[in-house]
């Protein structure tokens, strides 16, 4: 990891060689405390802690020693959650390409989606039941995503897949 002192004491050296040529008498000349704004300016820009550091840190982190299977699920889950999150009508959010793609991943998406459905509840249970054609939902749970969940990670450990 580098050193963050070290790249402080570069950053300003070069700024230095950089406007050494300059003379103050010059009309733009900044001066030292402007130079200064500038480069922590700059670094704030470029700054690790920019809005989406974070997650894609995780998704990197989730990606390393992944299965093939696991990497491409991944970036279809993330790709359908991003462009849906806005959707409120389920039906529309489940008929995009993504969500297809997933079903079409077959039964090695199985356990992905009820270890993600485990992590953060989402909208499932469509593709769990296209591919397994099986439905552990009971009839009055329907509408109700807690118990959805519930049923379906239950039905993954009465199988053996979590």
């Amino acid at each position: 990891m580098p050193n963050v002192v070290d790249d402080c004491r570069h950053e300003r050296a070069q700024t230095e060689k950089w406007f050494a040529h300059d003379k103050p008498e010059q009309s733009w000349y900044w001066g030292k405390k402007k130079i200064r704004e500038v480069v922590i300016l700059e670094r704030m820009l470029h700054s690790p802690f920019r809005p989406n550091y974070v997650a894609d840190w995780k998704e990197s982190r989730r990606h390393h020693g992944a299965t093939q299977a696991q990497k491409i699920f991944d970036s279809l889950a993330t790709q359908w959650r991003n462009e849906t999150a806005h959707v409120s009508s389920i039906t529309k959010a489940v008929s995009h390409p993504a969500y297809y793609k997933i079903i079409g991943m077959g039964r090695a998406a199985v356990p992905l989606m009820l270890r993600r459905l485990r992590e953060q509840p989402e909208f499932w249970f469509w593709a769990l039941t296209s591919i397994t054609r099986e439905d552990p939902i009971p009839p009055d749970a329907s509408g109700n995503v807690r118990r959805m969940t519930k049923a379906w990670l239950d039905w993954g450990k009465a199988k053996g897949i979590l």
